[in-house]
């Protein structure tokens, strides 16, 4: 029987062990551990089984396993009701709450305990250690010298390899021990961080309470909601996509289609001339930017075996990828990281939901209806994306200074299309494209041969090396202050070993980091920090946050309230990031899909 104290309010760190990674693909509560402190400054803690052993059969364990080790479903409610009444702190919340929420395999009555989280040592730790690993055993090791973890980590080892990280088939002798050390580890942590935070860290706490009590929730409702997606219609597609695909294949002029039988056809039997190479092995690549210069070269197949690549690389990612993933309520999540990430961006893991390909990108595959389009909202709802208009561009204009820039945003004039005119005497199509590619990726230092590739990568445009030259040197003329904010940033960075972001956050270089990328760690990473605020604001008031997509963020919106969500959405995003800023600045929005 479970024994709890009659206390309410106290700190308690909490952890869950798993049958799984995630509660779409069937991920359940196998055991829930805790760890406090009384009065007298005892540590307690304590590890209850509810499907230890089982397989997912109830009542049933495994050879491995005593019998009846796990706990009732009544204690199972007995132990979620106390925790609803504490201070709840874990190590990775985004993780542990939506199995909580999920419950049992056998019970699935689980528990919202989002509003009596009050800290997450894994996301404090990224705050006040950003150059340290995170995870629990290496806190614990440098931070509590304690290095008992690996003791119990050693012993459950063997039997997560032998059955696929499977924490619930671990046996409860070696599974009881490796929880109560997590939680008794996750409280001192915790009472470590606090004295630092009280202390000499104490100008790191807004920032610490940011990411844990501000953004960290909005990022568990969105992982709670998901978006709707049509994982029927989803498979159509990419039944037909494979269909055109196998079509393709007959009319290629070898076979089968494989990267290394395309390689022999386009380099040693054609003879083409390579665009580039792979990284690992230096054989020419058959990567979209070199098939596309494939096809100016006008080699025989390349124009197909472009087409197949968008097709091969849309079902596997996309079309059945997402289909497979979504859950049984219709709707598709990501699993987002939250700390850790170099950019302070998120970034997305299990499905990658912030690589969507833009219609254009498909314009190819004919007949097969583009991803986003298979997104859809609840009934009753609307699906829309609003972003910052030219953020990046803005941002550095206003660092730098860049005058011109700053005067042509005051004036209303289209930045791309100004470059354009400046570098080739009109902005027609072709030119808009290069001078806008310029604008994006020259601001931040980069030379000819890094430009070329990307203004092919990013709009097919092909320029020699000679006419990469002029556009660059030329463009550096026209707008000499960022070559001067990127070396000016970059003697600092190599000086103090970080830059401060608009907001005040620090972002900090490894010793093998690349210095010179500091103005472009300054502007990305204080616009990642931006969206952030703008996305828990928007979460607070105007609509439910679904995505976060680099720097927008999509919503669902209830359709009676459309026009003024939108409008609001829009006019406190330019207000934020204006006062953010110190520039002008304004937001857009449009139906999602």
């Amino acid at each position: 029987m479970i024994e709890l104290p009659p206390v309410r309010g106290l700190n308690v760190a909490v952890d869950t062990e798993a049958s799984g990674l995630h509660v779409d693909d069937g991920a359940r509560v196998s055991v829930v551990s805790a760890a406090w402190r009384m009065d007298d400054g005892e540590l307690h803690s304590h590890a209850w089984p509810f499907d230890q052993g089982t397989n997912g059969k109830p009542g049933r364990t495994g050879d491995l396993f005593e019998q009846d080790i796990n706990c009732s479903t009544g204690e199972w409610m007995l132990l979620v009701q106390w925790l609803q009444g504490q201070r709840l702190i874990w190590h990775n919340a985004y993780y542990d709450l939506p199995i909580m929420r999920a419950g049992l395999r056998t019970f699935e009555h689980g528990v919202d305990l989002l509003p009596v989280t009050v800290w997450d040592t894994m996301l404090a730790a990224w705050v006040l250690d950003p150059l340290e690993r995170i995870g629990l055993d290496e806190q614990a090791l440098i931070h509590l010298e304690d290095d008992g973890k690996k003791v119990t980590k050693a012993a459950i080892n063997p039997f997560l390899k032998k059955n696929g990280n499977r924490y619930d088939l671990v046996p409860w002798s070696v599974m009881e021990p490796y929880a109560k050390s997590d939680v008794e580890l996750t409280l001192k942590l915790f009472e470590q961080q606090q004295e630092r935070l009280d202390g000499e860290d104490s100008f790191l706490r807004p920032q610490c309470e940011f990411e844990i009590q501000e953004v960290m929730p909005v990022l568990v409702k969105m992982a709670q909601r998901g978006i709707g997606y049509n994982a029927a219609r989803s498979k159509i597609e990419a039944a037909r996509a494979m269909a055109a695909m196998s079509k393709i294949d007959r009319e290629l002029p070898f076979r089968p289609a494989t990267p290394a039988k395309a390689r022999l056809w386009f380099f040693d039997h054609e003879k083409a001339i390579p665009h580039c190479v792979t990284e690992k092995t230096g054989v020419p690549s058959v990567g979209e930017c070199c098939l596309r210069s494939l096809v100016a070269q006008q080699v025989p197949g390349a124009d197909l075996y472009l087409t197949r690549t968008k097709y091969v690389n849309a079902v596997g990612k996309n079309y059945i990828g997402f289909a497979e993933a979504t859950g049984a309520d219709e709707r598709l999540r990501t699993d987002l990281k939250q700390a850790g990430t170099v950019t302070m961006r998120f970034a997305s893991k299990r499905v990658n939901l912030q690589s969507l390909p833009h219609d254009y990108k498909l314009e190819r595959m004919e007949g097969i209806e583009p991803v986003r389009s298979l997104f859809q909202p609840k009934e009753g709802y609307e699906l829309w994306e609003f972003d910052l208009a030219q953020a990046e561009a803005r941002i550095a204009a206003q660092k730098a200074p860049c005058t011109t820039w700053l005067q042509f945003f005051t004036d209303g004039r289209d930045l791309h299309a100004e470059t354009a005119v400046q570098l080739f005497g009109d902005s027609e199509f072709e030119h808009r494209q290069i001078g806008k590619r310029a604008n994006f990726s020259l601001i931040y230092g980069v030379g000819p041969a890094t430009f070329q590739r990307d203004l092919e990568k990013q709009t097919g445009i092909r320029l020699l090396d000679s006419e990469a030259k002029e556009v660059v040197y030329g463009w550096r003329k026209l707008y000499p202050e960022f070559g001067r904010i990127n070396k000016m940033a970059e003697k600092s960075a190599l000086k103090r070993k970080y830059v401060v972001l608009a907001d005040g956050r620090q972002y900090w270089f490894r010793p093998f980091d690349e210095f010179h990328k500091a103005f472009n760690a300054y502007v990305q990473g204080s616009l990642a920090q931006f969206v952030k605020r703008w996305m828990v604001a928007v979460d607070e008031v105007f609509g439910e946050v679904l995505l976060q997509i680099h720097d927008s963020v999509v919503v669902e919106i209830r359709e009676d309230q459309v026009k003024e969500n939108v409008a609001g959405i829009i006019r406190v995003g330019g207000e934020m990031a204006t006062r953010a800023f110190g520039v002008h600045m304004f937001a857009e929005g449009k139906k999602w899909n």
